[in-house]
């Protein structure tokens, strides 16, 4: 019933995107709000005020290997708030929309790892549904991709279409955040910013041809 229902809460909202031609440009406040989703990595996301930032800082004094993971992994949020602006910039969608389905595939690939992990060894509130939407999305973006190459000029989804895809998923993740505090976590002011840009990039992008 979870894998179901988190299908049907995908379908619905990005149904409506990916169509080969027009591929229509970004809205400027889709650009500006992926600069600020980017910039959340210098807001707190601990309550001892610890950013993001700190904590590549930290990885990398571990090793280069360790930051390079901790920036591809929880950072492909502010990766993909970072490749909205520069597709945003760039005069062509179709190399916008490659740039960004990178971030894309590290935000299902780190989520579906973590979500798994959580689920079968930790103790948060919602594990197993956050797993089923990270496993059903993670498909879907797969098979919706493909589809879209195979029907189309080769290039699969338009940029419109990834980035209310990836704000989806980003939006998903801070919810899921959010509800561990109804639990013994707290976290910063980051989650709360994160979640507000990707609903706005999903409002907005839905008024967006393409």
């Amino acid at each position: 019933m979870v894998v179901d229902a988190s299908l049907a809460v995908a379908t619905l909202t990005c149904n409506d995107g990916g169509v080969a031609a027009p591929r229509a440009s970004l809205d400027a406040r889709i650009g500006i709000l992926g600069l600020v989703l980017a910039a959340t990595a210098a807001l707190p996301v601990s309550p001892d005020g610890r950013t993001f930032v700190h904590y590549v800082f930290e990885a990398f004094r571990q090793g280069w290997l360790d930051g390079v993971l901790t920036i591809a992994g929880f950072g492909s949020p502010f990766l993909f708030g970072l490749a909205v602006v520069v597709a945003w910039r760039l005069p062509s969608p179709a190399v916008g929309a490659r740039l960004v389905r990178y971030p894309i595939a590290m935000m299902h690939s780190q989520l579906l790892l973590v979500s798994w992990a959580v689920w079968r060894f930790g103790d948060a509130i919602a594990a197993f549904p956050m797993f089923a939407f990270s496993l059903v999305s993670s498909i879907y973006f797969v098979w919706f991709s493909g589809l879209k190459r195979a029907e189309g000029d080769g290039s699969g989804p338009s940029l419109t279409w990834l980035v209310r895809w990836g704000a989806v998923v980003v939006a998903a993740i801070c919810m899921w955040a959010r509800i561990q505090m109804f639990g013994v976590v707290k976290l910063g002011v980051a989650i709360d910013a994160a979640w507000l840009c990707a609903a706005g990039m999903i409002l907005l992008s839905r008024r967006t041809q393409g």
